[in-house]
């Protein structure tokens, strides 16, 4: 699993007609909606595990791999984000 500071990327996008999506009853809309945001958490997760795996098999292997500290990184963005309002 990720560090509590580590950002998880992966994720499941569902594309839906919007005509469509507006002919379903609003119960089978949030029904939907429901099994859709608990499925891209549950792939998140399985991706997540399948990364860790593969780190695990490849450090295994001899692979070396680096792990820079992103707090430089975040606060940088910050600053950026700030005064691009």
């Amino acid at each position: 699993m990720p560090q509590p500071d580590q950002s998880r990327l992966a994720g499941l996008d569902i594309a839906f007609s919007k005509i469509a999506w507006k002919r379903l009853p609003p119960d089978l809309q949030q029904l939907s909606e429901q099994h859709f945001n608990e499925k891209a958490l549950q792939e998140r997760d399985d991706w997540q595990m399948m990364t860790q795996q593969e780190i695990a098999n490849l450090k295994g292997k001899g692979m070396v791999f680096n792990s820079p500290d992103p707090k430089p990184f975040r606060m940088r963005c910050a600053r950026q984000m700030s005064t691009a309002k």
